[in-house]
């Protein structure tokens, strides 16, 4: 589905996903990335739907770590645009 493999051989792009270390999927993105232009954003979206929640701690009680996802969480929202949302903040002050 990925276009690695055409029957039981190895594709041009199948090998150029070899070459990234990563799980298939996000080496994909990224191949396709690199032809359209906009690999930053795409690592992006793979580096906050693959990685752990940077929102929450160990202690998932912990008041101010609730404080800093409802800061950024809309009801609404997907937990991605919740964490796309935390990302873009980075480096404001926080808001009283």
């Amino acid at each position: 589905m990925l276009g690695a493999l055409l029957d039981a051989d190895i594709t041009p792009i199948g090998r150029e996903m070899l070459r990234l270390p990563m799980h298939p999927l996000y080496s994909r993105m990224l191949i396709e990335a690199s032809q359209r232009g906009c690999v930053p954003d795409v690592a992006l979206c793979a580096a906050l739907v693959s990685g752990s929640d940077f929102l929450t701690r160990l202690n998932r009680d912990d008041a101010q770590t609730t404080s800093t996802r409802e800061r950024f969480a809309d009801s609404e929202e997907t937990d991605f645009i919740t964490l796309m949302r935390a990302h873009r903040a980075k480096g404001r002050p926080a808001r009283a």
